[in-house]
């Protein structure tokens, strides 16, 4: 009978130091400034200044700083620049110098940025 009760409460000593285990590593994951938070796909918005094969180049900007902006030019200018990777299609809907808003998935860190496209729609 001791042997029975030592037994259980060894199990039941386990069984409360796993879940405080998890409940600690669950509470620091959820508070944890650094984890990044993404609640929904982000936007970008600019001008289409370059089109590769499977790459689009849009820079935000106003319209005097894009004003005979290249490809090659982005770096010198510092403004907000990303390549996204896009389909077939919405490469085909798209020509240089349209204004676009973009959806995408994370931006790697790096300039001009990289991410890849879920939607482009045109711009009025």
């Amino acid at each position: 009978m001791n042997g029975k009760k030592v037994a259980v409460g060894i199990v039941v000593g386990v069984v409360v130091v796993i879940g405080l285990i998890m409940f600690a590593v669950f509470a620091f994951f959820a508070n944890n400034p650094t984890q990044q938070i993404t609640e929904g796909p982000n936007e970008f918005t600019g001008q289409v200044i370059a089109l590769e094969d499977e790459r689009v180049l849009v820079v935000s900007g106003t319209d005097e700083e894009l004003e005979g902006l290249t490809g090659e030019a982005v770096v010198d200018s510092g403004l907000p620049a990303i390549w996204f990777t896009v389909t077939i299609d919405q490469r085909d809907m798209i020509r240089v110098g349209d204004t676009v808003r973009v959806t995408h998935n994370q931006v790697a860190e790096s300039y001009p940025g990289q991410s890849t496209a879920v939607t482009i729609e045109k711009q009025e």
